[in-house]
């Protein structure tokens, strides 16, 4: 007990001294040689040969994250100009959102791809990425598919981001940020995210209406790590501006973070300048 509290402590001093100096890059380098990580139990290989071929796909176009939270009951997010759309979890249920082909499905969460992973795969998808922890059973033939694996720890709040999709993601307490470190492995320089607010209440956890299992979940992990959350998005921030590869927008109504660039989905209707056609 004592030798893991101090393998605890240590790692979080590490973590903390090379966020501070020499930061960036630079200090995720040094993070990343010392201390260790561990593999997130998987049952299915990642398919490490299709994210590679996905790497710059996309190179400087803007994409959109969406997610579940009840602000987007507020928000008409159909009008935001994108090229691609990530939809996590059970975000394909929003009807107002932009109409184009490239639509892919992020899920994380086990027992979330058996509660709705079936009726998510009916919809028309360019992409479904589920991470390697799920069994996804006879969808081991759909082409759609694409598997990949994740670190159990360290976790981006503590100063990791995965900028190499040859290698395992990193966990940040919400599927988010796989959809974020997909997003900019495939070379997007712009990531919109509407839905992610990092605000739960377990009476009213999502824009549709919420399954039993999805407000225990709510109890249960997301209100348990909000503090988390909030904290790899601040990192994701971070490494992106250090590193140039991209930057992150959101249209959350509540504008709750000052390290987070905001905008409303009136001022992303035009891409370069230019309107959605």
């Amino acid at each position: 007990m004592l030798i893991k509290r101090l393998k605890r402590q240590t790692t979080r001093v590490v973590c903390s001294a090379t966020m501070r100096y020499p930061g960036g890059k630079d200090g995720q380098n040094i993070r990343q040689k010392l201390i260790p990580h561990h593999y997130q139990p998987q049952v299915q290989q990642c398919q490490y040969d299709r994210l590679h071929a996905l790497g710059g796909a996309y190179e400087n176009k803007r994409c959109l994250i969406i997610g579940g939270a009840p602000s987007l009951r507020e928000l008409d997010i159909s009008t935001i100009s994108v090229n691609y759309t990530f939809l996590l979890n059970r975000a394909y249920l929003l009807t107002n959102r932009p109409l184009i082909d490239d639509e892919a499905i992020v899920i994380a969460n086990p027992f979330a791809f058996e509660e709705y992973g079936h009726e998510a795969l009916d919809f028309k998808l360019h992409a479904a990425f589920l991470s390697g922890a799920i069994d996804i059973g006879y969808y081991c033939s759909d082409t759609r598919v694409i598997t990949y694996s994740q670190w159990e720890n360290p976790r981006i709040y503590e100063g990791f981001f995965q900028l190499d999709l040859q290698k395992p993601l990193y966990h940040g307490t919400s599927v988010a940020f796989t959809a974020i470190q997909i997003a900019v492995w495939m070379g997007f320089d712009e990531i919109i995210l509407a839905g992610i607010d990092f605000r739960f209440d377990s009476k009213d956890a999502h824009f549709y209406d919420s399954s039993a299992q999805e407000l225990q979940r709510t109890d249960s992990v997301s209100l348990k790590n909000s503090v988390n959350m909030v904290n790899s998005l601040r990192y994701c921030c971070e490494i992106l501006k250090n590193t140039g590869k991209a930057k992150i927008v959101s249209v959350s109504p509540y504008r709750d973070f000052d390290f987070l660039d905001y905008r409303t989905p009136e001022e992303l209707a035009k891409i370069d300048g230019k309107a959605r056609r």
